[in-house]
């Protein structure tokens, strides 16, 4: 019997694994995996990831060198560290748009965007399953970091928490 993975996403953001019979379209889910995230800041150098088949397109090296100046001055005004959960994105972001203009002119429009870049929609997301990383979004980002040897990054890293 061959078997395959759908990856869904529940009502709270969760993600979850269904592994289901490819010869019965009828058949119930054979395994069922709840995954639960949160953001972190981990070594990139733990994450696997080749640089070979990267392209360039969506974002440059460039940007995401300067996005790293960015976590670092933004790690001056806030504690980025203690952004676990995305609810708690909007209410720091709010924090980030009130520290920007005459207050604090380090935190520009490009600052606000880098915020986005590792908060946001478009965040680093890691699955860790069986003691390895597994990249969802954000290779170029992790390829950066481990080249210009950073030492931390924000990821949101998902991790099973039962099987059901």
């Amino acid at each position: 019997m061959v078997t395959g993975e759908t990856i869904l996403r529940g009502e709270s953001g969760g993600l979850c694994h269904k592994k289901m019979a490819k010869d019965n379209i009828n058949s119930r889910p054979k395994d069922f995996v709840k995954w639960e995230g949160h953001f972190v800041w981990i070594d990139p150098g733990s994450i696997p990831v080749d640089g070979q088949d990267l392209h360039w397109k969506k974002i440059s090296p460039k940007t995401v060198h300067e996005s790293f100046l960015s976590l670092e001055i933004l790690k001056a005004y806030l504690p980025l560290d203690k952004i676990r959960t995305e609810a708690e994105v909007a209410i720091w972001r709010e924090k980030v748009v009130r520290l920007g203009g005459s207050a604090s002119p380090q935190i520009s429009d490009q600052t606000l965007n880098h915020f986005d870049l590792y908060f946001g929609v478009n965040h680093i997301e890691v699955i860790l399953s069986n003691n390895q990383y597994k990249i969802i979004n954000g290779r170029h980002r992790i390829f950066q970091a481990q080249k210009e040897r950073i030492k931390q990054i924000p990821v949101f890293l998902r991790e099973k928490i039962r099987r059901m």
